[in-house]
């Protein structure tokens, strides 16, 4: 005697809403890479300027900037380095300035995360020593 559920549904229904999930689930995937891999391009394949490298008259951010919880390392060909600890914990990413809008600049992080850094008092010197205001913190340039 057969069972009666075997007999109310086909058997090839049964597979088929695996495959379409399998499927979706696989384009879902693709198309999650694509992104990724995409982004990765922008920050990395594409250079900040023309030549990669930061414009003269932006030369005085190039170095390492630090304060008791901040350190910004901004090199020479447009990347930067960010590290921000606080009492709820530590926060830690790079990428690539993207350009300047006066003294701020933009900064575009992996995959594709655009940022902003608000510049109030841009590189200039106090005693012989480099200092600037970001993002309401003043750091101090090593040498």
């Amino acid at each position: 005697m057969s069972n009666p559920s075997e007999d109310l549904l086909p058997i090839s229904v049964t597979p088929r809403p695996r495959r379409i999930l399998r499927r979706v689930l696989g384009v879902l995937f693709a198309v999650w890479v694509a992104i990724i891999a995409g982004g990765m391009i922008l920050v990395y394949a594409v250079p900040s300027s023309a030549n990669g490298r930061l414009a003269s008259d932006k030369a005085a951010y190039v170095g390492t900037w630090k304060s008791e919880t901040l350190t910004l390392r901004i090199a020479g060909d447009g990347t930067f380095e960010y590290s921000h600890s606080e009492n709820y914990g530590n926060t830690h990413y790079g990428g690539r300035i993207r350009g300047f809008d006066s003294d701020d600049f933009t900064v575009l992080i992996p995959p594709f995360f655009p940022g902003r850094f608000h510049v109030t008092e841009p590189p200039h010197q106090v005693d012989g020593r480099w200092e600037m205001v970001v993002d309401g913190i003043r750091v101090n340039r090593n040498p």
